[in-house]
């Protein structure tokens, strides 16, 4: 009797053991899979590079974020407002994408109110389409007659509505006389041979800033995404979120 008395209990240590180590194995599970949730969690660009969320406002979250690494101003930048205000935009915006012409109304806006107390700087960012490709050409051409800001403005609008009785694939052509420039020379330099790196060139920068979409804003050491509207609105969680006037505000005081 005591012989089997004691092999009960030996096998229900055993069992205990067993269980034992299935909660042990299910707990570490269970942190591994937390750990995976709070990653997912975790704020971050396009590119999948990590930002830091800016502390939020007491009236609006500001919804953008602290980057290491920013663009600093050169001598061939396209810059509209004041070259030397303290306060720089950097726009990165494919010129052949609705969301960045909707972002070019609303810095209009804001130039016209904060113009001198500005300088809104602009980059190509060059998607995979070739129509991506060859407005950059285009705006590239008109900036050596000091049509840049007309070219784009045409680039923008014709993206919105698109010109009428005008063939598809001729639109850049179109815009050019529109602008008032030579189309013959406007051709000429859209087919310049010196332009062969100028893609790779431009990736790079891309590349080196971590910008995987457009449009792009830098506004000193924060980073914008997206089309960000001009006046704070409530995002798809019930969060009021921080329209462009708001951070300029803030950034300019």
């Amino acid at each position: 009797m005591s012989s089997n008395k004691s092999e009960i209990n030996f096998k229900d240590k055993k069992y205990l053991l067993y269980i034992l180590g299935l909660m042990i194995v299910a707990a570490i599970g269970l942190s591994i899979v937390n750990l995976f949730k709070q990653d997912e969690k975790k704020p971050l660009n396009q590119s999948g590079a990590d930002i830091f969320p800016v502390n939020q406002t007491a009236d609006a979250k500001q919804q953008s974020y602290l980057v290491e690494k920013g663009p600093s101003l050169r001598e061939n930048d396209q810059v509209i407002g004041n070259r030397e205000a303290a306060l720089k935009i950097f726009v990165y915006e494919d010129y052949n994408d609705v969301f960045s012409a909707e972002s070019a109304k609303n810095i209009n806006s804001l130039i016209n109110k904060n113009g001198s107390k500005l300088a809104f700087v602009f980059r190509p960012y060059v998607g995979s389409e070739s129509k991506s490709v060859q407005a950059t050409f285009a705006l590239d051409c008109a900036a050596k007659n000091d049509k840049w800001e007309a070219m784009r403005m045409a680039i923008f609008n014709g993206l919105e509505k698109a010109p009428e009785n005008v063939e598809a694939g001729q639109e850049l052509f179109y815009y050019a006389d529109s602008i008032g420039l030579n189309k013959d020379e406007f051709i000429s330099c859209l087919t310049n041979a010196q332009k062969s790196g100028r893609i790779e060139e431009l990736q790079a920068e891309i590349n080196d800033y971590k910008i995987q979409g457009s449009p792009t804003l830098f506004i000193n050491e924060e980073i914008i995404l997206g089309a960000r509207p001009l006046k704070d609105y409530v995002d798809s969680n019930g969060d009021t979120i921080e329209g462009l006037e708001t951070v300029i505000e803030r950034l300019l005081k």
